[in-house]
């Protein structure tokens, strides 16, 4: 069973924080061997008593991570450099994580490079709910658009006499033809009649010229508008 002391200066051992948990490790470079704390073994979903070695490390790095791992092991232990690695490793039961690694080198004092350390930080979770709080704002943003467009069709509905899926369809033209996003053409139709105190333009001809100006981005914040 491998040594959970570590080697001298091990001991600060695990972080684990609200959404990331951090490992330390260390690789004497002159025989290759690897002293990792808990949280390594947890992270790859290794038993404690697992020996590790190189081999085993690289193997659980995403096959599109592997190589870049390898070749940055070699430059450490040569020149010694600080590095920070952000890669995908695959733990035993499959399932992906975002980590990164980062740290540095020791050396002999005759200026050999003796011990490469370092931290290993799971980040996966801390994605996790920053994935969901984009999706939260994204739903709740969608949510929005759609009743500011909703709105916009109902007023084009009542300006021109024509069903729902037309007055959508007309909202689409003038975003394709002024490539402008239908939501900000909606949502300033609707805060140019709220501003004028009318459901719809006075006419036909007013709301034509307004979605045109409104599409074409020639419609100033404050202007009156048609009435």
């Amino acid at each position: 069973m491998p040594d959970r002391r570590g080697p001298p200066g091990a001991g600060l051992g695990d972080l684990i924080t609200g959404t990331e948990t951090i490992g330390r490790f260390i690789y004497a470079v002159a025989d290759h061997t690897w002293w990792c704390s808990p949280a390594i073994y947890l992270l790859h979903g290794l038993p404690l008593d697992t020996e590790i070695t190189t081999d085993l490390v690289m193997s659980f790095k995403h096959p599109d991570d592997r190589t870049p791992a390898i070749e940055l092991l070699a430059k450490v232990a040569l020149t010694g450099e600080p590095f920070c690695f952000p890669h995908r490793i695959i733990d035993v039961a499959g399932h992906e994580h975002s980590t990164v690694i980062l740290g540095d080198a020791t050396r002999t004092a005759r200026g050999a490079i003796e011990l490469i350390q370092g931290f290993a930080v799971d980040l996966t979770e801390g994605h996790r709910r920053y994935s969901l709080q984009i999706g939260a704002a994204a739903v709740r943003a969608a949510t929005e658009h759609r009743a500011a467009i909703e709105q916009a069709k109902g007023a084009l509905m009542l300006a021109y006499g024509i069903n729902p899926e037309a007055a959508f369809a007309l909202l689409r033209w003038h975003s394709q033809r002024h490539n402008t996003k239908l939501n900000q053409i909606a949502e300033s139709l609707i805060a140019v009649l709220q501003r004028t105190d009318r459901v719809v333009p006075a006419s036909r001809d007013a709301m034509d010229k307004l979605l045109h100006d409104l599409a074409a981005g020639r419609h100033r914040t404050g202007t009156a508008g048609p009435r």
